[in-house]
């Protein structure tokens, strides 16, 4: 009877942890795929803004020019200095950045420059309605692209979840070694390392071999680097604040 009692208490132990196995298995499974779907929405909203704004920028610059072919002289010369200002007043803020400072911080400055400049600019053109209009056009497109901009920036900070503070600190420690080294990377060498960090997410988040404390680490430097590359290409095809003088054609 003895005998008996500890085979069923073997069997019953074995059909407990068989069990607990198959429900951290099921957990496992149900994680991948809110984290799946978190992630597909991520990339797809960004994505999206990406191709939204570029597109924005395209359509913009097929605006008739015609509207500008009359200008006088002295606006002209006008126009020409007061973008030679903006452009001078951005590279200056640029330069002036702490490394420390929240890129939203930089970006909002360089839009107070961008407004001044619209309404100097819209000063100089009341005369001229076509330009005029033309001219507001762009800085809605503007606009609509930091907004876009904005909401690739909320998606990324929904992505990291309980990560956030050590995405924070890793991006910022990213952005003080390597960050003027992203300037001289062509566009399409940086989407292909945006495809390999993803692919990298993805294999450290199905690891179930390596701690969860070392797999947010891990992690949270990939994600950092991430968000890292894709705002430095995001700010690198902001042309919406300086393009507006494209439209001039002034030389």
């Amino acid at each position: 009877m003895a005998l008996m009692m500890g085979a069923f208490a073997t069997v019953s132990a074995d059909d407990h942890d068989e069990d607990d196995r198959s429900e951290r298995s099921e957990k496992r499974q149900e994680f991948k795929a809110e984290r799946d779907d978190l992630k597909a929405s991520r990339d797809g909203r960004i994505s999206d803004n990406k191709d939204e704004a570029k597109q924005n920028r395209k359509d913009s610059k097929s605006e008739n020019k015609e509207a500008f072919k009359d200008l006088d002289e002295e606006t002209k010369t006008a126009l020409k200095a007061l973008h030679s200002e903006l452009k001078d007043s951005m590279e200056a803020l640029k330069e002036s950045r702490d490394e420390d400072a929240d890129r939203e911080d930089l970006l909002e400055d360089m839009q107070a420059l961008s407004d001044d400049y619209q309404t100097k600019a819209a000063a100089l053109l009341a005369d001229y309605p076509e330009a005029l209009a033309v001219l507001e056009a762009r800085k809605e497109i503007s606009d609509k692209n930091s907004e876009l901009r904005q909401d690739s920036a909320e998606a990324r900070e929904e992505f990291r979840g309980e990560r956030g503070d050590l995405v924070v600190k890793y991006k910022t420690n990213f952005v003080k070694r390597i960050g003027n080294k992203l300037d001289n990377i062509p566009e399409a060498k940086l989407e292909k390392l945006l495809t390999k960090i993803s692919a990298m997410i993805e294999k450290y988040e199905d690891n179930e071999k390596i701690s969860d404390e070392k797999k947010d680490k891990i992690v949270a430097q990939l994600v950092a680097l991430q968000e890292m590359i894709e705002e430095k290409m995001e700010d690198t095809n902001n042309e919406d604040i300086l393009d507006i003088e494209a439209m001039l054609e002034l030389d």
